[in-house]
């Protein structure tokens, strides 16, 4: 495997990030770009010499705070899939993109996969909140994607993370 990955330190015991991964022998990277929110991986299916772009994202959190913000980060990510006409937009929204969602009504050019909880919030002694925060959406691509695992309490010692990882397979014929 190859990876591209980006990490903020937010003041945290943890720093947060992203890490996208893919199969170096079924895949040529051309380019990675880091912004704040996101890792883009421009990489080529070597078979039939398919070029899509990649995106691996992170908006900001606070689910009814800061959906302005998250709406101005999804909208700059957005332009960098201008004349792409296969690509992947995956990762963290902080977003249940619910049908008013205002993120989700900037994201019509793209498909949207089935959404699976994937982000397990505890506050002290309720029961934790389960979210789908993280969704994959896609351009010209047909993708499997693999479902999440039941959800259970993390983040744990084993599992310092309070979201499972997404994982879906490009469908290339």
């Amino acid at each position: 495997y190859a990876y591209g990955y980006h990490v903020i330190n937010k003041k945290r015991s943890c720093p947060i990030g992203n890490v996208t991964m893919w199969k170096k022998d079924m895949f040529q990277c051309v380019n990675i770009e880091l912004t704040s929110c996101a890792v883009f991986t421009s990489l080529i299916y070597k078979k039939t010499a398919l070029k899509f772009l990649l995106s691996n994202i992170h908006l900001r959190a606070g689910l009814q705070s800061h959906e302005d913000d998250r709406v101005n980060q999804i909208k700059s990510l957005i332009k960098k899939f201008d004349g792409v006409e296969t690509g992947i937009m995956c990762g963290d929204f902080n977003d249940t993109l619910y049908e008013k969602s205002k993120v989700l009504h900037q994201l019509i050019r793209f498909k949207k996969s089935p959404a699976y909880v994937t982000c397990i919030v505890c506050d002290g002694d309720h029961d934790p909140n389960l979210f789908p925060f993280d969704h994959i959406f896609s351009i010209g691509l047909n993708i499997k994607v693999w479902p999440c695992p039941e959800p259970k309490s993390i983040p744990t010692k084993d599992e310092p993370s309070d979201h499972y990882s997404r994982v879906f397979d490009i469908l290339i014929n």
